[in-house]
């Protein structure tokens, strides 16, 4: 009986398919048709194996997706002047755009309403795209449904209550000075915070180094970078002890949500089979809400391993949520990010711009993950190109022994914010082309709730001849913002913007103030418009002491196994190495210790 039902609703998802695409191909104009695009050699497919499937970041522009070397070859030797649109096939031969033009993507970015993350239904046609089905079922069990999940009015209301805790009132149109002053101050003042857990690395590290028979140990400096960036988030945001890098060589008894986060962006989002695509893309045509109870219940690996941390996830921030509530009502409040946004919400005024404790909730879930899974992927490309550029190394080590020879005598032992932001620009520099050429969010997926006329700073032409200078995007195409292929455009970024140079950013090469990009060295990586990352200062500061720190303790050399080494889209683009994808992050470099400032 219950095959009988599995097929007649495979079946009737079958007739709906074939029926909604009848229906587009015979009944509905399509104004994208004839924006140039590689030829599709998979009707079922389209180019969602390419696109899932390839090695992220591999050239300058926006083909940089399509990682296969034939498909490269054969695309470039097509045409070399497709520009920063490209059409490109769904599945079932659904017309899809990849944008890397600065200012569609600025327009994109910048409208919200009218280009939102999650799929919205078509009265007349039922239609709705079926990757941001998948994104939006996903994201909500990965971040519960806070700033990352929510659209529209609910996105505003959750960014409203949080803007003040990131320092992130710069993004209001109406702010006060001296309330974003504050704001700032309060993200200074967790970098003690990230100066102990650099050091609890450090300590890691450096008893290696002394345990070696040469005084040069071969470190996977990825673990210890992820762990010392949760123990941080943890500190910082929740004033909560991960214990991740105490507990690091724990079988058991250490704290279970540090421990299941090891290797989780890779387990859930690695290695990704051709099944496993052409089956998310059929749930996509299902009503969200059954989509839903799929990825909510159904017993496979990946969205067991999701439930699991979400739900674990949600019983500490529950825990936490209370804990501050009772900090608050008996004036105990402490200044980590969650006080302040429990606090926020405990003020008088209109309960309709309230978050819930679901709410709240989610947004301690996203900070850890986002919070530091993104951060240390930022780290681990940091660390691999100081290794594979020794001189460039050395000049941030000297810089850094410096300010700190500056700090010592002022009498400070660690790095202030005026140090990190404004006295090292080298450090500055590394860590902004790092950003650009490794970022670890390299797309993001948009749907236009309506039909919509895109501006483009250079014009393309159509297969028949059409020169365009705006862009009319149909109601429901699929959009895949490009945020690798725009940090690579060579109009932006220079002629060589295909490789890792740091001098771009202190030579003015680069507008940093061209107001078309994110908040940060003028990329898209942290997103731009009302959507930029909460979290971007947050996360410079970080990266900045993290570096700075290992760099004056340690030399980096790369080893032969890390000239293997590839970029894998597991959610953020992490370092892999070929032939060894199923271990996950890697990164192994030969560490010893470097002069001291007294040398």
């Amino acid at each position: 009986m219950a095959s009988n039902y599995l097929v007649i609703g495979l079946s009737a998802v079958l007739f709906f398919v074939t029926t909604s695409y009848a229906y587009k191909k015979l009944f509905v104009s399509n104004p994208i048709a004839k924006i140039p695009g590689p030829p599709n050699e998979s009707f079922l497919f389209g180019h969602l194996r390419e696109l899932l499937k390839g090695q992220v970041g591999e050239v300058s522009n926006f083909v940089a997706l399509f990682a296969k070397a034939d498909f490269l070859k054969h695309l470039r030797s097509i045409n070399s002047n497709y520009g920063n649109v490209i059409k490109y096939k769904g599945i079932l031969g659904e017309d899809c755009l990849i944008i890397s033009d600065p200012r569609a993507m600025h327009h994109i970015s910048n409208h919200p309403d009218e280009f939102t993350k999650h799929p919205v239904l078509d009265a007349v046609t039922a239609q709705k795209n079926v990757m941001n089905v998948f994104q939006k079922e996903i994201s909500r069990m990965l971040f519960g449904r806070g700033l990352v999940w929510a659209d529209g009015e609910d996105h505003r209301r959750q960014r409203r209550i949080n803007a003040p805790a990131f320092g992130a009132n710069q993004l209001v149109k109406h702010f006060d000075t001296r309330s974003y002053s504050d704001d700032l101050r309060r993200i200074r003042a967790f970098i003690p915070f990230f100066h102990e857990s650099a050091s609890a690395i450090i300590e890691r590290w450096n008893s290696a180094v002394e345990t070696s028979k040469d005084g040069r140990a071969v470190i996977d400096v990825t673990r210890m970078i992820s762990l010392g960036a949760l123990d941080a988030i943890g500190k910082s945001a929740f004033d909560y002890e991960f214990n991740a890098i105490n507990d690091a060589e724990k079988t058991e008894g250490g704290n279970e949500l540090a421990q299941c986060f090891r290797n989780y962006a890779h387990d859930v989002f690695g290695t990704i089979t051709d099944g496993a695509i052409f089956f998310q893309e059929m749930l996509g045509w299902l009503p969200v809400k059954l989509a839903g109870i799929f990825y909510d219940y159904a017993p496979v690996p990946a969205l067991k391993r999701v439930r699991y941390v979400t739900n674990l996830g949600h019983e500490v921030a529950h825990d936490l949520i209370k804990v501050k509530g009772d900090e608050l009502l008996h004036g105990k409040q402490k200044k980590d990010i969650l006080s302040l946004l429990v606090k926020a919400n405990a003020a008088p005024g209109d309960s309709k711009l309230k978050i819930s404790d679901v709410e709240l909730m989610a947004t301690l879930h996203t900070l850890i993950i986002a919070g530091h899974e993104t951060t240390a992927t930022w780290l681990n490309w940091i660390m691999y190109e100081l290794a594979r550029n020794p001189d460039i190394q050395e000049r941030l080590r000297k810089e850094v022994n410096e300010r700190a020879y500056a700090l010592r005598n002022r009498g400070d032992t660690m790095f202030s914010a005026t140090d990190l932001e404004q006295d090292m620009p080298i450090l500055q520099a590394i860590l902004k082309e790092t950003l650009r050429f490794h970022g670890p969010i390299y797309q993001h997926m948009k749907l236009p709730t309506v039909d919509s006329v895109v501006p483009l700073s250079t014009p393309i032409t159509t297969t028949d001849g059409q020169v365009l200078k705006s862009l009319t995007i149909p109601k429901g195409t699929h959009l895949y913002l490009d945020i690798a292929g725009y940090n690579r455009d060579p109009e932006i970024f220079g002629k060589d913007a295909h490789i890792w140079r740091p001098e771009r950013f202190l030579t003015g090469e680069v507008n940093e103030t061209s107001g078309l990009a994110g908040p940060y060295a003028s990329v898209m990586t942290f997103s731009a418009g009302p959507r930029t990352c909460i979290g971007w200062r947050f996360a410079v500061l970080e990266a900045a002491v993290f570096t700075a720190e290992f760099v004056r303790q340690f030399e980096f050399r790369l080893t032969p196994a890390a000239k293997k080494l590839k970029r894998e889209a597991s959610l953020a683009m992490i370092p892999v190495l070929e032939g060894e994808e199923d271990k996950g992050h890697q990164l192994p470099l030969v560490v010893s210790l470097a002069s001291s400032i007294d040398d």
